[in-house]
């Protein structure tokens, strides 16, 4: 079999712009027009939930601006508007609402409604953070290892990255895995805790900790070698949409790993990367292999 059918790991880095939309979570001191809103938000009757939560905003209910920002900034309900969602998250950070001030990061780090700033992003971000939202310290993660908007620092990542997976973020037990399998920050650089940390991830529903920890088994890195289980967990990250999960697959079908040889299953899972991934090019040069092969 051509060497053309390598494994490929994900990257730990979430696009913002290819998440789902969020659900509003507002606080437990939500006041009623929030409450209502959310309500709404969730049943999908988006006009009762934009008059909802315009109602609350007025009254500077912190939780029903954000339910605005939301809405623009997704054009649920309404003409999709970023500039609009900015300026919703950003009264409804100063209002308190750290959700709010995890959107507004989000806003500053891809320039959506604003310019793009990340300084801002970061001290957002970091708001968001230190109420405790999750997400922001996730990101703000990201900016210390980056370097964007701020001096890169990897050991603060790494102590970010730590209290977001020991708090169940499953994206932060991802990129914490790669900071054990790189030694990065200070993490022991240990392949056994990096694919721990890839399966607890997988298990909370990290599609990017899915495939690499069915990498770590196709690979034997940090846990026996064992092709079928890198199989199993290979589909139910292609299954959960990820598309280096489907390459992945496919590369196991078409060289008969931890399951029968089969090709025409791995020109389906191959097709089904690209449809995740438009432009991921490793599933179309794995095509192009087939057809010469005759497969």
């Amino acid at each position: 079999m051509s060497s053309i059918f390598s494994r490929k790991l994900d990257t730990v880095f979430v696009i913002l712009t290819t998440m789902a939309a969020p659900t509003i979570a507002i606080s437990a001191v939500a006041g009623p027009n929030s409450k209502s809103g959310e309500a709404a938000y969730s049943a999908k009757d988006y006009p009762k939930a934009l008059r909802e939560f315009e109602a609350g905003c007025a009254k500077r209910e912190a939780d029903s601006c954000l339910g605005l920002g939301v809405m623009y900034d997704h054009g649920y309900g309404v003409t999709q508007d970023y500039k609009r969602a900015a300026g919703y998250f950003t009264g409804a950070c100063r209002d308190g609402s750290p959700r709010a001030c995890y959107h507004l990061g989000n806003s500053y780090y891809l320039g959506r409604g604003v310019n793009a700033d990340g300084a801002l992003a970061y001290a957002n971000y970091t708001k968001a953070c230190d109420a405790n939202e999750q997400r922001g310290c996730y990101f703000q993660a990201i900016l210390l290892d980056q370097g964007r908007g701020v001096k890169q620092d990897f050991p603060s990542a790494f102590a970010l990255l730590t209290r977001g997976c020991n708090a169940n973020h499953a994206m932060a037990c991802t990129m914490l895995g790669e900071y054990h399998a790189k030694g990065l920050g200070g993490a022991k650089k240990d392949l056994s805790i990096a694919a721990k940390l890839h399966g607890k991830s997988c298990t909370l529903g990290e599609v990017k900790g899915c495939n690499d920890w069915g990498v770590a088994y196709y690979e034997g890195s940090g846990v026996p070698k064992d092709l079928t289980r890198a199989h199993q967990i290979f589909d139910q990250a292609c299954k959960s949409g990820s598309a280096s999960g489907c390459y992945n697959l496919g590369v196991d079908f078409a060289k008969g790993a931890g399951t029968a040889l089969n090709f025409p299953a791995a020109r389906t899972a191959f097709l089904q990367s690209m449809k995740l991934d438009p432009g991921y090019q490793l599933p179309r040069i794995a095509l192009a292999e087939l057809d010469k092969m005759g497969k």
